[in-house]
């Protein structure tokens, strides 16, 4: 009896740009089904992903470890954003763990933070393990802003409570007004 796949990706896209192949040729299809949805529309729309995990080690396993280090050098997902980034519309990563949203990451067209999503996506993870606070956050958001930066907010109780540096790799508390 064959096993049921433990992650979902749904892509919603407008046009077949490399990067869904990409993706998808870096997970094992047997456990990671990436499921596409193409838009008919004539507009300039975001390509949204949608990963559904069982458990977050899972993402780690199947998702993020492949696209970190892909078999062959043009399944590079870093290398094949930066060959399209004045081509590609807007990107949105949302990761939900067991049906409850935990990472988003509303990228617009900040395509620098595109290129390197899964391994920002795995340090922000590593920092928050090791702060000891990754079972207590919520939701992790991923957003760049308005002055070029991008920033990492942690949700604790529905509201935001922690910022993560990548470059201190630390973390520190939202103060409270």
């Amino acid at each position: 009896m064959p096993k049921s796949p433990d992650i979902f990706i749904d892509v919603h896209y407008q046009d077949a740009l490399p990067i869904v192949a990409v993706l998808e040729a870096n997970l094992d299809p047997e456990r990671v089904i990436v499921r596409r949805h193409p838009l008919a529309v004539k507009a300039f729309i975001p390509i949204n992903f949608a990963i559904e995990a069982t458990s977050l080690f899972l993402f780690e396993e199947l998702v993020l470890k492949p696209l970190l280090s892909p078999a062959i050098e043009r399944l590079d997902w870093t290398k094949q954003i930066a060959k399209m980034l004045h081509e590609m519309p807007p990107v949105n990563i949302t990761v939900n763990i067991n049906n409850a949203e935990f990472i988003d990451a509303n990228l617009e067209t900040a395509h620098e933070i595109t290129a390197n999503i899964w391994e920002i996506i795995t340090r922000v993870l590593q920092i928050l393990r090791a702060d000891g606070r990754l079972e207590m956050v919520e939701k992790i958001r991923i957003a760049s802003g308005q002055d070029g930066k991008f920033y990492i907010v942690c949700y604790l109780d529905g509201r935001p409570a922690l910022i993560v540096d990548l470059k201190s790799e630390r973390v520190t508390a939202i103060r409270r007004q």
